[in-house]
């Protein structure tokens, strides 16, 4: 009789374990699977969001390529019509004034006519200069030396273009070059508005791996801590973000500011990390 009650409860006992294990293997199985599920769904909702991020980041490319497109445009169209006013008109308005002169005279005639042939060839010119302008045909480096030009031409500054390249050529399509170009000519824009400078240096360092733009001045500079950003100061940081590059600014009160552009091959910076 005790014997057959100890076998019982030893019977109870193994099949409560039995249950037991069973419970216990059951609510494994359900966190793992539960685990698993979850795992999914945010990695789904995680890839979603790269996703929309990336779409939402070429409509923002694609917005600021279009946007600088129009802007350079305007840019062009502005010198365009100054270069007109200011010279061509006036060489027009001499030539003129000379040959309604009375008595004509051998001189004036031919100093006529060469102020018609000038006139003609500052036309060419301005065809030519509007066309590259657009479409930076002649490439980045010839875009950034004709901006230089340009404020060269105006007598109030002197400018110098600085190119080196190592290990290959950078890549940049040519939205990128636009708005990169864009970038630059914003910062040119702002020393020439604000910096009272004499001097500017346009340095292009050039690798496969990065292409960095220098950008320094000997103007009147400013308290970088102190002073706040402008907004074309922020549209170059936008730019210069959608490019996936970094932007520093150095400047000091009387010391010039230096400003530089900073683009990183994606590729490289993958290859660095493994």
């Amino acid at each position: 009789m005790c014997s057959t009650l100890i076998a019982t409860i030893h019977l109870l006992q193994s099949q409560q374990d039995f249950n037991t294990l069973v419970v216990s293997s059951f609510l494994v199985f359900f966190s793992i699977c539960l685990f698993i599920v979850l795992f999914v769904v945010q990695y789904k909702k995680r890839q979603a969001e790269f996703e929309f991020e990336k779409t939402q980041m070429h409509l923002a490319f694609q917005n600021e390529s279009a946007k600088a497109q129009i802007e350079m445009t305007e840019i062009t169209l502005r010198r365009l019509s100054q270069e007109i006013h200011d010279n061509i008109g006036q060489k027009m308005a001499l030539a003129s004034m000379q040959l309604n002169t009375k008595p004509l005279t051998p001189d004036t005639l031919d100093n006529s006519k060469y102020l018609i042939q000038q006139s003609l060839q500052d036309i060419r010119d301005l065809s030519k200069s509007l066309n590259d302008s657009y479409q930076l045909d002649l490439g980045l480096h010839a875009g950034i030396k004709r901006e230089l030009k340009l404020i060269q031409d105006t007598n109030t500054c002197s400018t110098k273009f600085l190119e080196h390249q190592y290990e290959g050529e950078y890549s940049l399509t040519s939205k990128e070059e636009l708005i990169l170009f864009r970038c630059i000519q914003e910062a040119l824009s702002n020393i020439i508005k604000h910096a009272n400078a004499t001097e500017i240096t346009v340095e292009v360092d050039e690798s496969a791996a990065h292409y960095t733009v220098q950008i320094k001045d000997n103007g009147k500079g400013f308290d970088s801590f102190t002073i706040s950003e402008s907004i074309g100061l922020r549209s170059i940081r936008q730019r210069i973000a959608l490019l996936k590059g970094n932007i520093q600014i150095t400047s000091s009160p009387n010391k010039g500011t230096t400003i530089i552009f900073l683009l990183k091959s994606q590729n490289n910076d993958q290859a660095s990390t493994h």
